[in-house]
C-alpha cells in the first residue's frame, strides 16, 4: 500500500468519525455531589499518643454506573475526607488525618423516600502528630451502613455508621493499626 492511500484512508475516517460525532446523541452520566460532617471514636490504636475523639468532614463526587432504569442504583465516588482528634489529657497529641481514594455505593431500592445503602472504601490516609515532624502514609479499608432520604428537590439528606480497619506500614518492623468508628450526617446534591 502506499503512503497516499493511507493518508488518504485515515483523512476520510477522521472525517467520518467527526460527522458521526456531530449527529450522534451522548448521554451524560450522572453525577453526586455529597458533603458530610461526623464524630470519629478509636476502638483500637498501636500510637500511644492518638486521641480517642475526633471529628471530622468529608467531600465526595460520585458517578452513577448503574440503575438507569430497572436496578438500583450503583456509584463509583472520590471521596476527600479530614478528621482533627483533639487530646484529652496531657500524653495524648493533636492528631490530623487526611484520608482519598475509592468508594463503590450500592443503594439498597429505588423510587422511595427512605433508601438504605452500604459502601466498600479503599482509601489512602496521612496521619499527623502535633509536635512530631513528618506523617505516616497507611491503607484504610471502610465499611458503611446507612439511609439515604429523599425530598421532592434534587436536595437528599443522609445519615451513616461506618467501621475502618487502617495500618501504616514500618521498614522492617510491625506495623501499626487503628480501628475506628464514625457517625456521619450529610447532604447530597
Amino acid at each position: 500500500m502506499s503512503k497516499k492511500f493511507i493518508f488518504f484512508m485515515f483523512i476520510l475516517f477522521f472525517v467520518s468519525l467527526n460527522s458521526y460525532a456531530q449527529t450522534a446523541e451522548f448521554e451524560v452520566v450522572p453525577k453526586q455531589y455529597r458533603f458530610e460532617i461526623g464524630y470519629n471514636y478509636t476502638l483500637s490504636s498501636s500510637f500511644d499518643m492518638m486521641p480517642a475523639h475526633g471529628y471530622g468532614g468529608l467531600i465526595d463526587v460520585g458517578w452513577k454506573v448503574q440503575g438507569f432504569i430497572k436496578k438500583s442504583p450503583v456509584y463509583i465516588t472520590v471521596p476527600l475526607g479530614y478528621t482533627v482528634y483533639s487530646p484529652m489529657d496531657n500524653t495524648q497529641l493533636a492528631t490530623r488525618r487526611m484520608n482519598y481514594g475509592w468508594t463503590i455505593r450500592h443503594e439498597l431500592g429505588k423510587d422511595k423516600k427512605a433508601i438504605p445503602f452500604i459502601t466498600y472504601s479503599l482509601l489512602l490516609n496521612s496521619l499527623g502528630f502535633d509536635t512530631v515532624e513528618g506523617r505516616v502514609m497507611g491503607h484504610q479499608t471502610q465499611f458503611a451502613f446507612g439511609y439515604t432520604f429523599y425530598g421532592e428537590k434534587r436536595l437528599s439528606y443522609f445519615a451513616k455508621f461506618e467501621y475502618s480497619y487502617m495500618t501504616f506500614p514500618h521498614l522492617g518492623g510491625k506495623s501499626d493499626k487503628l480501628q475506628i468508628v464514625e457517625f456521619k450526617t450529610g447532604i447530597a446534591i
